[in-house]
């Protein structure tokens, strides 16, 4: 599991790459990808993906 932040500078969203190779946004799981999301079950919640939706630019 890939993680990442995308969008223009001070503006980026949270994501994660997906096996396909498409960036699925986080923000409605998180504000960022920092220690408290990492420590509070953001992975496995992540890894579930029923929430993350595809990232459109």
């Amino acid at each position: 599991m890939r993680f990442l932040r995308g969008g223009p500078a001070g503006l980026e969203r949270p994501a994660v790459l997906g096996t396909d190779g498409t960036p699925r946004d986080l923000s409605r799981l998180t504000s960022d990808i920092d220690g408290r999301f990492l420590s509070g079950g953001g992975v496995e919640r992540a890894r579930a993906g029923s929430r993350a939706s595809p990232w459109y630019s």
